[in-house]
């Protein structure tokens, strides 16, 4: 009697167990759908997410690339004449850098104010650039997203007030280090520039803006106009930009900038050729193109291999770069060195030694000893030029994932693949 009572007892026993075991099973089955779901959920919302950001800032209206030979024509045919128009007219000031023309303007100096004034930074120099300023064909709709510089002489109180005012501008992990770490980051390493890429943004009476907002000690800036130190906010200053605010300081050193874009484009297209005759369009292209040759985003295809044909030649550009580029070409010829004809849209140049020699001494002094040989040599040059722009932009775009965050950066580098891809 006593064996089977014991015999019953176990059998409960392990009928116990085989139960709880089985509705364990069951709870884990549960729970390991329930976590699945989730984890679905998330990954839905962030593609879609993502979806909806790239959605916003690669959409692009296919029937503004449509165009007939006849239109692009009678563009070309008005260009030229508003050049002509342009330089038969000097500007009434020297330090004047942008047009005040309104072809091929997306983002007008107002617009451009209203957003700097929305983020309440209080730069002393501030512009904006790039194709968020000026329509590249084909001009994309909605407009592209919005590139700014802005100069300060303290970052660090910069930063320290921004994480306050948009707090959402900066990762977690920025959040963490604070403003002293972020300021270290931003001078200390790549270009000497900070930027908060895919920020979205609504100023005071205007429609929300995506932008892209870049942060430069003054001190770093006006170093880089001068020396071409990085060549990377340089660069893009050679170019037609879209001033808000000046500082005396950065416009004196935006002319230096603008004598070393001039001899630099002139000498690489002179090289060691007996050219002598160079269009407007070609020493344009030959500036604009600086800041690309060597990028580390052009030689792996993250930026429009048209880029610099469509920063010249787009509707608007040619008369903002003759706007920025006559005092220099005028300058040239009352040196001797070649005669422009405004008429045709050239400049004629000696080319001989002493037109280099003349062209060397306005670039920046530590890359003009560099060049100073009894026979120009444009492989130096080039080489010279590639390496300070393949260095400065491989570690500001490795810079760029840690401040910006991994998926600002996916998406913002995805865009760039895109338009590489769509030319």
């Amino acid at each position: 009697m006593v064996k089977k009572f014991a015999s019953w007892s176990v059998f409960i026993t392990r009928a116990r167990r085989a139960t709880a075991t089985i509705v364990s099973l069951c709870m884990l089955c549960v729970l390991s759908r329930f976590f699945v779901l989730v984890w679905y959920t998330c990954a839905h919302v962030f593609y879609f997410r993502c979806s909806k950001i790239m959605s916003e800032l690669l959409c692009v209206n296919h029937k503004h690339l449509e165009h007939t030979q006849t239109e692009l024509a009678n563009t070309r045919m008005n260009n030229n004449r508003r050049i002509i128009q342009l330089l038969h007219h000097k500007p009434a000031s020297r330090s004047k850098t942008t047009s005040s023309s309104t072809l091929g303007l997306l983002t007008t100096s107002k617009d451009l104010k209203a957003v700097v004034d929305a983020l309440g930074t209080n730069p002393t120099h501030a512009f904006g650039y790039g194709s968020g300023c000026f329509a590249q064909n084909p001009t994309p709709t909605p407009p592209p997203m919005l590139d700014l510089i802005l100069s300060t002489p303290n970052p660090h109180q910069f930063h320290a007030q921004n994480l306050i005012s948009h707090p959402h501008h900066y990762t977690s992990l920025m959040h963490f280090l604070g403003p002293t770490t972020i300021t270290a980051l931003q001078r200390d390493f790549g270009a000497s520039c900070w930027f908060n890429p895919l920020v979205s943004i609504t100023p005071k009476n205007h429609q929300p803006r995506t932008i892209k907002y870049g942060v430069v000690h003054e001190d770093d800036l006006v170093l880089d106009l001068k020396t071409w130190s990085s060549l990377y906010l340089a660069g893009r200053m050679m170019k037609p930009i879209g001033g808000v605010r000046e500082s005396d300081r950065v416009r004196e050193a935006m002319n230096c900038n603008f004598r070393s874009a001039t001899a630099a484009g002139l000498l690489l297209l002179l090289g060691d050729t007996n050219r002598s005759k160079i269009d407007f369009d070609e020493l344009f292209g030959s500036i604009a193109n600086i800041s690309y040759a060597g990028d580390v985003r052009m030689k792996v295809g993250g930026e429009d291999p048209n880029k610099v044909n469509k920063l010249v030649t787009s509707e608007g550009q040619r008369e903002r770069f003759v706007e920025i580029y006559r005092p220099w070409l005028i300058e040239l010829e009352k040196r001797g060195v070649g005669a422009v004809d405004f008429e045709e849209g050239a400049i004629r140049l000696e080319n001989s030694d002493g037109c280099r020699e003349e062209l060397i001494r306005w670039l920046p002094e530590g890359i003009a000893k560099k060049l100073k040989s009894e026979k120009f040599e444009l492989n130096l040059f080039e080489s010279l030029l590639g390496e300070i722009v393949f260095s400065s932009s491989l570690k500001q775009s490795c810079k760029g994932v840690l401040t910006a965050g991994v998926m600002r950066s996916a998406v913002y580098a995805g865009a760039k693949f895109r338009k590489g891809l769509e030319g």
